[in-house]
């Protein structure tokens, strides 16, 4: 949900998780940033099975511009777009090998600069898919944080409280804290108002 480019509420991002959103959200951030990993090291199993999904989104596009290219000429091309790809982060490229059969092309030697074009739009896809997630991260615990005192249970009184506030050097900051503190009770108005002045 996070990825969609459409707008989207809390409300609608709560409803998908039972329980405690806070871990789920975390694991969503998670999973997001795990796209931006390097390629696995070579000689690995986890760098094989990278080269054999980025292969598999490679055939496609040789096919559709180059259907007549021989099995030995299609297998040398794919490795060297193998090679070319690799300093992309692992899930990018593979995501944007993937699109890319979508756009169109004329010549074989194309792919690589149109992977790398909608890699960039992959990457900013995630990253503010990211930015979503820790503004809804962000939102939750603020709403968690316990709330200011009722000035009715006594125990901030408003001389405390106007205490607090006159420590306040930036006078623009003070009208903002007087006001603030004067609208939610925690000091009557006219000591605001005899503050002022």
């Amino acid at each position: 949900m996070a990825c969609r480019p459409r707008a989207w509420t809390k409300t609608e991002a709560l409803a998908l998780v039972d329980g405690d959103p806070l871990p789920a959200l975390g694991e969503a951030k998670a999973y997001l940033l795990s796209a931006f990993e390097p390629v696995p090291r070579s000689g690995t199993p986890e760098r094989d099975q990278w080269r054999a999904a980025l292969m598999e989104r490679l055939n496609p596009i040789a096919a559709k511009i180059a259907p007549g290219m021989s099995v030995a000429q299609g297998e040398a091309w794919r490795d060297a777009m193998v090679s070319a790809l690799s300093n992309l982060p692992a899930m990018i490229a593979l995501t944007a090998a993937k699109r890319a059969i979508h756009r169109p092309m004329s010549f074989i030697s194309e792919p690589e600069a149109v992977i790398r074009e909608i890699a960039v739009e992959v990457e900013n896809e995630r990253k503010d898919a990211i930015r979503r997630l820790e503004w809804l991260m962000r939102d939750l615990e603020l709403s968690r944080r316990p709330v200011l005192a009722n000035p009715d249970d006594g125990e901030v009184s408003p001389e405390e409280t106007q205490a607090a506030i006159d420590k306040v050097r930036d006078p623009d900051l003070k009208r903002l804290l007087r006001d603030i503190a004067s609208r939610s009770g925690f000091i009557p108005d006219q000591a605001g108002d005899s503050a002022e002045a």
